[in-house]
């Protein structure tokens, strides 16, 4: 759900003032996308690329990749953020251009290079055999986490029976993506 840019004019706000000093960018022209997110697919629902951490998408020529991540939920076993290290980013990035092409085959190739996709689907929360583990952040009621959307990055949940489309129980989050100028 996308919100007005109206009810964001603090979080906004606080990104220019306080995390453009903490993250060297320029306060002017930043580009703010933002989105409710309810968490709430099922492990049987789940593609190859819900399986790993992921980056938020290019900024641009001459621009960088922020994000900042609200809880709005109660319940900490509803799952945090892991921040993780490519362990080969080049065979990733061969599998994500075959995806477009052979779906099939791509997770093919995933199954026979990395045995955590043999097995049945479930959310990366340990180092794989793609991707190490670099720190968890556990969430908390109104903790706002802010990071470079270029650091690979997913929901930490070890109790995905816990997720629900109810939202006043469920996994909801704040998402908001700053397209910034390096100073």
């Amino acid at each position: 759900m996308d919100l007005e840019d109206a009810s964001l004019a603090d979080v906004y706000r606080f990104i220019r003032s306080s995390m453009s000093r903490e993250f060297s960018f320029m306060r002017g022209d930043i580009k703010f996308s933002t989105l409710l997110s309810l968490t709430s697919l099922q492990l049987d629902q789940f593609n190859w690329q819900q399986r790993m951490p992921h980056t938020d998408p290019g900024a641009g020529t001459g621009r960088a990749n922020y994000a900042a991540l609200l809880y709005l939920f109660e319940n900490p076993r509803l799952g945090g953020t892991g921040f993780y290290r490519w362990k080969d980013e080049a065979f990733l990035q061969t599998i994500v251009k075959r995806e477009e092409k052979d779906p099939e085959k791509a997770m093919r190739m995933l199954m026979q290079r990395f045995p955590e996709f043999a097995g049945p689907p479930q959310f990366i929360t340990e180092s794989t055999d793609f991707a190490e583990l670099q720190l968890m952040v556990p969430a908390r009621f109104n903790r706002l986490i802010f990071y470079s959307g270029d650091i690979p990055h997913s929901a930490y949940i070890t109790n995905p029976e816990l997720l629900t489309e109810d939202l006043s129980s469920g996994r909801l989050t704040l998402n908001v993506f700053a397209s910034v100028r390096p100073k």
